[in-house]
Protein backbone atom coordinates (compact mmCIF):
# COMPACT_ATOMS: atom_id res chain seq x y z
CA UNK A 1 0.00 0.00 0.00
CA UNK A 2 2.77 2.45 0.81
CA UNK A 3 4.27 2.11 -2.68
CA UNK A 4 1.11 2.09 -4.79
CA UNK A 5 -1.38 3.97 -2.65
CA UNK A 6 -4.49 2.77 -0.93
CA UNK A 7 -6.45 3.62 2.17
CA UNK A 8 -6.36 1.88 5.50
CA UNK A 9 -9.88 1.13 6.73
CA UNK A 10 -8.93 -0.09 10.19
CA UNK A 11 -6.37 1.75 12.28
CA UNK A 12 -5.66 2.50 15.91
CA UNK A 13 -7.73 5.37 17.29
CA UNK A 14 -9.17 6.33 20.62
CA UNK A 15 -8.88 3.45 23.07
CA UNK A 16 -8.77 0.89 20.22
CA UNK A 17 -5.48 -0.75 19.45
CA UNK A 18 -4.55 -3.46 17.00
CA UNK A 19 -7.78 -3.62 14.99
CA UNK A 20 -7.89 -6.51 12.54
CA UNK A 21 -9.52 -9.61 11.09
CA UNK A 22 -12.01 -7.54 9.11
CA UNK A 23 -14.99 -9.37 7.68
CA UNK A 24 -17.99 -7.95 5.84
CA UNK A 25 -21.65 -8.79 6.30
CA UNK A 26 -24.52 -7.55 4.16
CA UNK A 27 -28.02 -7.69 5.59
CA UNK A 28 -31.24 -6.02 4.43
CA UNK A 29 -29.47 -3.58 2.15
CA UNK A 30 -26.90 -2.50 4.74
CA UNK A 31 -23.21 -3.37 4.90
CA UNK A 32 -21.47 -4.07 8.20
CA UNK A 33 -17.81 -4.50 9.11
CA UNK A 34 -17.05 -7.02 11.84
CA UNK A 35 -13.60 -6.97 13.42
CA UNK A 36 -11.70 -7.21 16.68
CA UNK A 37 -9.57 -4.69 18.55
CA UNK A 38 -8.03 -4.45 22.00
CA UNK A 39 -9.40 -2.00 24.53
CA UNK A 40 -6.56 0.03 26.06
CA UNK A 41 -8.83 1.11 28.96
CA UNK A 42 -8.95 -2.47 30.22
CA UNK A 43 -5.35 -3.49 29.63
CA UNK A 44 -5.89 -4.92 26.16
CA UNK A 45 -9.13 -6.89 26.49
CA UNK A 46 -10.05 -8.13 23.03
CA UNK A 47 -13.40 -6.76 21.87
CA UNK A 48 -15.59 -7.64 18.91
CA UNK A 49 -16.92 -4.65 17.04
CA UNK A 50 -19.71 -4.43 14.47
CA UNK A 51 -19.86 -1.16 12.57
CA UNK A 52 -22.03 -0.06 9.69
CA UNK A 53 -20.07 0.76 6.57
CA UNK A 54 -20.85 4.09 4.97
CA UNK A 55 -20.08 4.83 1.35
CA UNK A 56 -18.55 8.00 -0.10
CA UNK A 57 -17.91 8.17 -3.85
CA UNK A 58 -18.18 4.38 -4.05
CA UNK A 59 -15.56 3.81 -1.33
CA UNK A 60 -16.16 2.34 2.12
CA UNK A 61 -15.55 4.43 5.23
CA UNK A 62 -16.48 4.62 8.90
CA UNK A 63 -17.69 7.69 10.73
CA UNK A 64 -16.55 8.61 14.23
CA UNK A 65 -19.08 8.22 16.98
CA UNK A 66 -20.16 6.30 20.06
CA UNK A 67 -18.95 2.73 20.11
CA UNK A 68 -15.90 3.21 17.91
CA UNK A 69 -13.51 4.25 20.65
CA UNK A 70 -13.98 7.94 20.04
CA UNK A 71 -15.81 9.84 22.77
CA UNK A 72 -19.03 11.49 21.55
CA UNK A 73 -18.84 15.27 21.11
Amino acid sequence: MSDRGGTSLLRTRGNQGGPGALDVLEDRGRTYAVHHDDDARTGGTIRLQVREVEWADGRPEFSDGPGDGTPPA
